[in-house]
């Protein structure tokens, strides 16, 4: 069974994602629009942006960033067919 803490930051981050996801669709997204797959394929490259200060997702151990979305970007940038910087 997973631990309270694990379960608790996993509420959290669900419920930040809502809070997101419910913000952006009720006022738009404006001009802070993200480039679509085929602007990226034509550009070469896509930029992240990380925030290396929420574990488990994001978090640095000896100067290297971990966590669940270092892993993800890995997985991205094996399989992309195109940069991604960080």
């Amino acid at each position: 069974m997973p631990s309270m803490s694990f379960r608790r930051t996993m509420r959290l981050a669900f419920l930040s994602g809502l809070v997101v996801a419910t913000f952006t669709s009720t006022i738009g997204v404006g001009s802070a629009r993200g480039a679509s797959l085929e602007d990226i394929k034509k550009r070469g490259y896509m930029i992240v942006a990380t925030e290396d200060d929420y574990p488990p997702f994001e978090f640095v151990v000896d100067g290297k960033p971990m966590g669940y979305d270092h892993e993800l970007l890995a997985i991205l940038r094996k399989s992309a067919g195109f940069d991604v910087r960080q």
